[in-house]
């Protein structure tokens, strides 16, 4: 596996590998590995939300996913999915259950969103 440690900060990459006696190693790898698990998730996270936006028409929707994520509102009609796929490229990828309750009209036809919430779409990579 490579991993570019060019995405981390000087602290992250010496407390992975920073030298170690070979008694300490086992007590202490697990702390270390936690860290760089956090700090990957943490990269993550910032890349999603900076590429993540709320949008309300189509052309909004056509514009965020051809960088990141749109979250939007769709009926339940299958013709408007696979419109936005047709015309976008892009899917729904998920329901966020932690999302706000909220309602609006579909990006694709303007009738009601019928699932309670903004669906989060993307295209595959």
């Amino acid at each position: 596996m490579n991993i570019n440690l060019s995405h981390f900060s000087a602290a992250v990459v010496f407390a992975l590998f920073a030298s170690v006696a070979a008694t300490a190693i086992a007590p202490t790898m697990p702390a270390r590995l936690d860290e760089f698990q956090g700090a990957l998730f943490e990269r993550a996270r910032e890349f999603r939300d900076s590429r993540s936006v709320r949008v309300d028409t189509f052309d909004e929707l056509a514009g965020a996913v051809a960088t990141g994520f749109a979250y939007a509102f769709i009926c339940e009609e299958p013709g408007c999915e696979k419109a936005i796929q047709e015309r976008t490229g892009a899917t729904p990828r998920c329901i966020p259950r932690d999302g706000p309750d909220e309602s609006g009209p579909c990006v694709v036809c303007g009738g009601s969103s019928g699932y309670g919430r903004r669906l989060v779409f993307g295209r595959a990579y």
